[in-house]
């Protein structure tokens, strides 16, 4: 049988985030990397009625953070 408490305690640490408009920071590598965007993506825009005027959950992809900083890095000091 699957645990369901873990999974339980996440989401509640999710929507507590939500609530108080904190942030919640997923991150992931390789294949894992494409996982964690399309879960940022899902929180962020599904639960989502009124696009313009409903508060939304501020979800980051640390993932893609880092490529963008390594990328940055790398043209500043060159190859």
């Amino acid at each position: 049988r699957l645990d369901l408490g873990p999974i339980h305690a996440m989401a509640d640490l999710i929507h507590q985030s939500w609530e108080s408009g904190r942030w919640v920071y997923v991150i992931g590598n390789g294949g894992s990397g494409a996982n964690d965007s399309h879960l940022c993506e899902d929180l962020a825009k599904c639960p989502l009625k009124d696009f313009e005027n409903q508060k939304r959950l501020r979800i980051m992809q640390l993932n893609a953070v880092k490529n963008r900083v390594a990328e940055g890095v790398f043209r500043a000091t060159g190859p």
